[in-house]
């Protein structure tokens, strides 16, 4: 599954499964060939690029900032690594997002929601 999604571990969504093989041996050979449709991808990078607008209708707004994070200690480099982290790990979960969606159809959970408010 790794290495299908080109990852270094199998997402957590994959690593929670595990625990039921027949289901995912069976779900992975229906969804294992998503990433190939530019469909599958265009909805993925919708979803990221959505959470990421979503951040300006916080509550409240963050503080941190390279200069609070530096007097934290946090190096300009650990700064620069976080960063890539954070948003290798948000276009993954907007992924997972798609393949969740993609399992739940699998195991018959096909009724259709409507936001009323």
């Amino acid at each position: 599954i790794a290495g299908v999604l080109e990852l270094d571990r199998p997402p957590d969504l994959y690593r929670s499964l595990a625990y039921f093989p027949k289901f995912l041996g069976h779900v992975w050979a229906e969804i294992r060939e998503l990433q190939a449709y530019p469909e599958f991808r265009r909805r993925a990078r919708a979803l990221y690029y959505y959470s990421k607008s979503g951040s300006r209708f916080l509550a409240s707004p963050l503080s941190a900032n390279n200069l609070v994070l530096g007097r934290l200690g946090i190096t300009a480099d650990s700064i620069s690594k976080i960063r890539e982290c954070l948003e290798e790990e948000l276009l993954q979960t907007a992924t997972m997002m798609m393949h969740v969606e993609a399992m739940r159809l699998a195991i018959g959970i096909n009724t259709r929601e409507v936001v009323n408010k």
